[in-house]
This record gives C-alpha cells, sequence and structure tokens, in this order.
C-alpha cells in the first residue's frame, strides 16, 4: 500500500508542483587554485545605509578586498574593478552570481577583452559562490560589532580588511596577506610569526580542511545526491514569493548539460528559452507528463526548419513518436 501510495503522489502533477525543496546536496570542495590570484570571486553587499559594497576575493589564499560604491551599475562596478586589478593583475579566472552588473555587456566586455574568463554561479543559490558568501557573513558581523560600539562601519572598513588579512585562514593555516605577498604584515597586535617560517604545505592542509569541512557539512544536513541526469524533464521552482501559488512552476524544461556538480542548464520546451538552476530547484514531473526527447546528445538541428527534432538510430528521418523542441539556442536567462 505504501508504493502504491507514493506512485501515486509521484505521478499526482499538483503534488508535484507543491512539494518542498529538493534535500541539501553533499559538498563538492572546489580544487584548489594553482597559485595567487588565478581564480577570484566577486560579488556585492546588499545595501547598508544605502550604500553597498563591492567584494573580491582570492580562491587560493582567502585575500579580500572590500570598497563601498555608490551605485551598482555596470560601468561602476567596472570601474572599481579594473582599480583592483590595477594592484594585482588580471586573473585567469572570475567567479560572479548574476547580477545585471556583472552579465551587462560592459562587464562581460572588460573580462572578454583582457583575457579573463567569467564562470557565473547558479542563480539564486549563493552557496555555489560560497567562499565570498562566507567573507560577507564576516563582514556583517564586524559592522554590527562596530555599530554596538558606537563607530561607523564606512570608517571601519579598513581595518576590518586588515584583521582578516592577518589573521590564519582555517583552511591553508596561513595569513591571507603572507599567501598573497610572502610576508605578513604588521598590525598592533604582538606577534610570534616571523617572516623566515617554513610555508605549510597549503595543499595538504586545504584538502584535510575540505574533507573534514565536506563530512560535517553531509552528515549535519542529511545530505544526499541527487538522481536527475540529461535529457530529464522537470518543473522549475517559482521565485516569486506567493502564498497562494505552487511552489514550482507549470512549465517543463528539459535538461541539457551540466554546468556544475549539482547545477544543470536547461530549456523551456515551450519558448525555448534557457536557465540555469542547482537541482534543489527542480523536481521531476509525472511520468505521464513527460515528453519524449532524448538525451542532449541525440538531439540534432534541422538547418531548414531551425527546429530541434529528434533523430532516429536507424533512419535519418524523425521518429514518429518525437516532439519538436523550441530553438534552444537562445541566450540565457535568469
Amino acid at each position: 500500500m505504501d508504493m502504491d501510495v507514493e506512485r501515486m503522489v509521484k505521478n499526482c502533477n499538483a503534488c508535484v508542483l507543491n512539494q518542498p525543496l529538493h534535500e541539501d546536496q553533499p559538498l563538492h570542495p572546489l580544487e584548489l587554485s594553482p597559485r595567487p590570484w588565478t581564480k577570484i570571486g566577486v560579488d556585492l553587499v546588499s545595501p547598508i545605509q544605502n550604500v553597498y559594497i563591492l567584494t573580491v576575493i582570492d580562491y587560493y589564499t582567502s585575500y579580500p578586498e572590500a570598497v563601498d560604491i555608490a551605485d551598482i551599475t555596470s560601468e561602476t562596478v567596472t570601474k572599481e574593478i579594473m582599480r583592483i586589478f590595477a594592484r594585482f593583475g588580471y586573473p585567469l579566472e572570475v567567479v560572479t552570481d548574476n547580477g545585471k552588473q556583472f552579465v551587462g555587456k560592459v562587464f562581460e566586455a572588460f573580462l572578454r577583452t583582457n583575457g579573463v574568463k567569467h564562470i557565473k554561479a547558479s542563480p539564486y543559490y549563493p552557496k555555489s559562490n560560497g567562499k565570498i558568501e562566507r567573507f560577507h557573513r564576516y563582514l556583517k558581523k564586524a559592522f554590527k560589532a562596530a555599530k554596538s560600539e558606537g563607530r561607523n562601519w564606512r570608517e571601519d572598513l579598513s581595518k576590518i580588511l586588515l584583521a582578516y588579512r592577518s589573521t590564519p585562514h582555517r583552511a591553508s593555516g596561513e595569513t591571507p596577506a603572507y599567501l598573497m605577498f610572502g610576508r605578513d604584515v604588521r598590525t598592533k597586535l604582538p606577534s610570534l610569526i616571523t617572516d623566515k617560517r617554513e610555508t605549510k604545505d597549503i595543499e595538504s592542509h586545504h584538502k584535510s580542511y575540505n574533507e573534514k569541512m565536506k563530512q560535517y557539512a553531509d552528515m549535519t544536513r542529511r545530505a544526499k545526491e541527487h538522481n536527475f541526469k540529461l535529457g530529464d524533464v522537470v518543473y522549475v521552482v517559482s521565485m516569486e514569493d506567493s502564498k497562494l501559488d505552487s511552489k514550482y512552476r507549470d512549465t517543463r524544461y528539459v535538461l541539457l548539460r551540466h554546468t556544475s556538480d549539482n547545477s544543470f542548464e536547461m530549456v523551456n520546451v515551450e519558448d525555448g528559452t534557457r536557465i540555469v538552476r542547482n537541482v534543489k530547484h527542480i523536481r521531476h514531473v509525472p511520468v505521464q507528463l513527460e515528453i519524449n526527447i532524448p538525451e542532449p546528445a541525440e538531439i540534432q538541428r534541422d538547418q531548414a526548419t531551425q527546429e530541434t527534432v529528434v533523430k532516429s538510430d536507424s533512419s535519418n528521418e524523425p521518429q514518429s513518436s518525437s516532439v519538436t523542441v523550441p530553438d534552444t539556442s537562445k541566450p540565457l536567462t535568469t
């Protein structure tokens, strides 16, 4: 009877559309960058007293930069990023979210012109750029401490950055400043660290830290591997905050390709628009509503009609049961 109930729920469209979000997925720690300033994260801290903060963090050293800015247009963000690059040089990769200032033509052209690869994190899923999000938590905690002591957080920003840069990081066991410059920066606090000390094996320390963090996080969150695969037909969570609407939009998407371990690029079967989502924000559609579309590797474009059709293995003609899919060459949307 339990199996019958489970099968009924899985085949109930209204039930699927109103199910909760998927379980958390096991952590997939990022590989350590080969050297400082090859891969960085860039983001914005939401306005504090009508002021935004542009943040940057290096994936190898955890060395941060932060600057308050008057507006968050693509032009302003690009200008401030260039000032930071003038001090450290151009990285190989920049990771951002899908904010308009980061996917705008000005920022994209700036990175492309300077030979920087742009990696976009999964929309609506801050954990996919977790390193910089953890730095944001540190900043906000420091700002609250400054306010509680009657100080101005904007005036304290430089001191907050100095403290972060000169504190050994758990992932490396070294201070971000030492890994970036080969020396520690001097602070008012007494230190037993000398510039001639033997540097730790950063790669081994980083790997050990990530393994412990993954084990703890997976256990406490009861993480479970997802079962999505290319070609699956899914619903996507609605990001509109409405108490009466269904959790998921009643629109079918087909998974086209992996963008990361737990994220997919997918295409809307009705209008061909493409989006990227983390698996936490998708659900399989009921079996009876699935459409007969094979995995993307088997989908070929009909040059005459610019429609995508499913080709038979034994014939060049479309199968009688195939379904025409909208043009999947449209640009990504959020």
